[in-house]
């Protein structure tokens, strides 16, 4: 008989990005706070159904093992196109109003206002070609 672990995605965020040093390091060791944040708004009763729709495409997107840019090959740096995503939509949930929601739901140890804007940045600098074909890939 075989028997399944019930593993939290949160925890296995965690366990892949914590001790992680590289290149937007900061943001890589949120990831789980990210992650947590969508699951969190997505519950929320005041979210409007099209970015309830988006925030769903870009946390099954997250749990995809095979994306874009996996971290099967590329280890926790290979989070960079989810946390994209993550972003990009959560920037676009910002910008409706719904800030107070998300500060409201946000336990990273990283200022919010900082990751929608100035840790997204970097990583669209950085990443640009990626960032353009995730958006395409998940049209949000």
């Amino acid at each position: 008989m075989n028997t399944f672990k019930n593993l939290d995605y949160s925890e296995l965020l965690d366990n892949n990005t914590s001790d992680y040093n590289g290149p937007h390091q900061e943001l890589i060791t949120n990831s789980r706070h990210i992650f947590d944040l969508m699951v969190k708004v997505l519950d929320d009763p005041d979210l409007p159904n099209a970015y309830r729709s988006k925030l769903l495409s870009v946390i099954g997107y997250f749990i995809l093992p095979k994306d874009l840019y996996p971290e099967e090959e590329f280890g926790a740096i290979g989070y960079v196109d989810d946390l994209m995503a993550a972003i990009f939509v959560l920037k676009q949930i910002e910008q409706s109003n719904l800030t107070t929601k998300l500060n409201i739901y946000w336990s990273g140890v990283i200022n919010l206002e900082e990751l929608l804007n100035v840790h997204f940045d970097n990583l669209r600098i950085d990443y640009m070609e990626l960032f353009n074909e995730l958006i395409e890939y998940l049209d949000i």
